[in-house]
């Protein structure tokens, strides 16, 4: 794997972070909305394009993360990186099962369903807000110290190359 890779990986992770910090705004916004049972029918799409932002692109965007970068840096030998690491998967999946749950008040919102519970969905919300705030921090954290480390490695490959040549 090359520092450039990783390095262009890691950009595409900020953006696509950067895009999550919108969606959580714009859900946080008709969330109120609903609260206040002001939710007008434009409003529904841009709920869509909030349910279907963090059913499928955060969701892909965290499969590619363990895929692509994560599953690669487990075997480090650094304790502070593999254990940031194992609590990136678990916030993976804690994320994951909150987005089930919030989503589950959202799509019946859509549908005009009487059955979700306000007190429930913010509550959700909230949780799922300040994790995914504390998981794009983690993550932005753990990309420099990735990066330092693979050229550290890097440079060893490449001193041992010269000595053994």
């Amino acid at each position: 794997m090359t520092d450039i890779f990783l390095e262009d990986r890691f950009d595409l992770y900020t953006k696509a972070h950067l895009q999550t910090l919108i969606k959580l705004r714009e859900l946080e916004d008709l969330i109120n909305q609903i609260e206040l049972g002001q939710m007008a029918g434009n409003q529904v799409g841009d709920l869509l394009r909030v349910l279907l932002y963090f059913s499928v692109e955060e969701r892909s965007h965290h499969l590619e993360e363990e895929a692509e970068v994560l599953s690669k840096f487990k075997i480090l030998e650094n304790h502070e990186i593999n254990q940031m690491i194992r609590k990136l998967y678990q916030d993976h999946s804690w994320l994951e099962q909150n987005w089930t749950d919030i989503q589950e008040h959202l799509i019946a919102v859509v549908y005009k369903s009487g059955w979700f519970d306000l007190l429930e969905l913010r509550r959700n919300f909230e949780i799922f807000n300040a994790l995914s705030l504390s998981h794009i921090k983690l993550e932005e954290s753990i990309f420099p110290q990735i990066l330092r480390i693979t050229q550290i490695s890097k440079d060893i490959r490449e001193v041992e190359l010269v000595i053994d040549a």
